[in-house]
């Protein structure tokens, strides 16, 4: 008996060579979504024991009036931004 040798060849479809890129996958376009997200809100962040705290209202006053209740209650590294993207920090020392 003569012996054959099978050869199985396995083709596999092409390779792109660029994955297609999704909205948001270039820089330009992140910090559109980020401008664009905070629709005149005022975002209040902070942390506490179950990690992190993040809110938002529609004016200055209820948003400064949300950090400091945050801060009262024991939440840390409390800022709120406005929707020009200007950071506010200091509740701390109005809570006490």
């Amino acid at each position: 008996m003569a012996a054959t040798a099978l050869h199985w060849t396995l083709q596999l479809p092409a390779v792109p060579r660029a994955l297609p890129q999704k909205p948001g996958d270039n820089a330009l376009e992140r910090c559109k979504i980020q401008e664009n997200r905070r629709n005149g809100m005022f975002e209040i962040s902070g942390f506490d024991t179950a990690g992190v705290v993040s809110l938002k209202r529609l004016s200055l006053a209820a948003a400064l009036k949300k950090a400091r209740e945050l801060v009262e209650d024991g939440c840390w590294d409390v800022q709120i931004v406005d929707p020009a993207g200007q950071v506010y920090t200091s509740f701390e020392e109005q809570a006490a």
